[in-house]
This record gives C-alpha cells, structure tokens and sequence, in this order.
C-alpha cells in the first residue's frame, strides 16, 4: 500500500505504507490520512526521511572519525616509543 504524490517541484514520489499481512486495511486508511494531511500541509515525507538519513549516517561518520583518530594518536606514541 502506497501513497503517491508530487512534491513543491513537481517530483512525483510515493511512501510505502506497509503490506497486507502486517498492516489492517483500517491502519492503513488511517496512515494514509495522516500523511496526506502531512503533503497537504506542505511537509514533504520523503524528505524529511532523507533528511533524517543523512542525520544518522553524518554522526556515525563523526563517530568513526573520532575513535580513528584516537588510534591513529595512539599508534603514533607507540611508535616513538
């Protein structure tokens, strides 16, 4: 189940809402609404999903980049030594 639509650009994009099995007709209405009421209010779902991506993948960049340069300080004195 999916709801399609077009953001402020034109771009045509969709959300899966879920399947058939693990989500009811009626949850699926309901979620439908909501996020209609969502596009109609001008937020655009795919991006804010993008958004918050890019969010999780920059602070565990951040993350990695911190303990590697903790090792690479380490290894340094280990080396002089």
């Amino acid at each position: 189940m999916e709801i399609f639509y077009r953001n402020i650009a034109g771009k045509r994009h969709f959300v899966k809402i879920g399947t058939f099995p693990t989500i009811t007709l009626d949850s699926a209405r309901k979620s439908a609404s909501e996020l209609s009421f969502q596009i109609a209010s001008g937020n655009d779902p795919v991006q804010k999903k993008m958004h918050a991506k890019f969010e999780i993948e920059n602070t565990a960049q951040n993350y990695l980049d911190g303990i590697y340069s903790t090792v690479l300080q380490k290894q340094e004195k280990w080396e002089r030594n």
